[in-house]
């Protein structure tokens, strides 16, 4: 059985990997999924992903450790990821392991 607290990442990424798609920034101790799309130009793409990066920093992750993808073949993956995300959240719900916050605790088992 999955230990409680796996958060859906470890799902997601079986699903990744049935469906041949390697996800390069899910690490084994990946808890979250972040999914955004921007529209950008030449002109602004820098600024803005200066940006992201700043806010990335600040909550203790980088660049480094994200999937990012411009070109149609990388953005039919990522696409293909997000969906599993939804599928995960009704899997979890109906096995009755999503870990939805503090009420939860006890029932998981806090540390």
């Amino acid at each position: 059985a999955r230990e409680a607290r796996d958060y859906g990442t470890t799902l997601i990424k079986e699903k990744a990997g049935s469906a041949g798609i390697k996800v390069p920034a899910m690490k084994p101790d990946t808890k979250a999924i972040i999914f955004f799309e921007f529209s950008f130009t030449p002109e602004n793409m820098e600024e803005l992903v200066m940006g992201l990066e700043e806010i990335l920093i600040k909550n203790h992750t980088s660049s480094e450790s994200s999937w990012a993808g411009m070109d149609r073949a990388e953005l039919a993956k990522m696409k293909t990821v997000r969906h599993f995300v939804p599928e995960t959240v009704n899997y979890r719900a109906k096995e009755g392991t999503i870990f939805r916050g503090p009420q939860d605790w006890n029932r998981h088992g806090s540390s």
